[in-house]
């Protein structure tokens, strides 16, 4: 009989909505019995690094083990570092939020337009790819050879050269103090 899909099982069939308009992108799905739910979903965790190369039209391929969190696209955006920031959908959503929460204190309302005026949607294609806009790649100097980091929340594409100048003395004292905590 093999495993049951929705187009072929009438159990599947006969289910009121489709299973994404019941828990949306993100969610888990959990069979219990012959009925379904959604359950909540631990945030994803990105960690590690990628070296990549960015081709003549911009196009970047997502690192294998980043991908699945990247089906329904992903927000570009600039970061203060110099960097250019990947998010997902949620994470986006949720920062985004966070901007027009600070629009009323002294200088957010120009950051949330400058951080919004240059943030993209991308679509990731079936072989990982989506092209870094312009814009993101000439603020943050990109250009052939480029680093993805994992950044807890979302990931981060970097120049090689900014990053190692960036991360070498605040990455080194923060590993050296969690070394003599533990």
């Amino acid at each position: 009989m093999g495993i049951p899909t929705p187009f072929f099982d009438a159990k599947w069939r006969d289910l009121p909505l489709w299973w994404r308009e019941v828990v949306g992108f993100g969610a888990t799905v959990v069979r219990s019995g012959a009925k379904w739910s959604a359950c909540e979903e631990a945030m994803s965790l990105f960690v590690g690094d990628a070296r990549h190369t960015l081709d003549a039209k911009g196009r970047l391929i997502m690192p294998a083990k980043y991908r699945p969190d990247f089906l329904a696209g992903a927000y570009l955006s600039p970061e203060l570092g110099g960097c250019v920031s990947i998010y997902t959908i949620e994470v986006f959503e949720q920062k985004a939020k966070s901007f027009v929460a600070k629009r009323e204190e002294e200088g957010g309302l120009e950051a949330s337009r400058y951080w919004a005026m240059l943030a993209a949607h991308v679509d990731v294609d079936r072989q990982g790819r989506f092209v870094v806009p312009p814009v993101l790649r000439t603020d943050s100097e990109l250009d052939g050879e480029v680093v993805i980091i994992g950044a807890i929340d979302h990931l981060e594409i970097w120049n090689p050269e900014r990053l190692r100048n960036r991360v070498e003395v605040p990455g080194a004292s923060i590993l050296k103090m969690d070394r003599h905590d533990a």
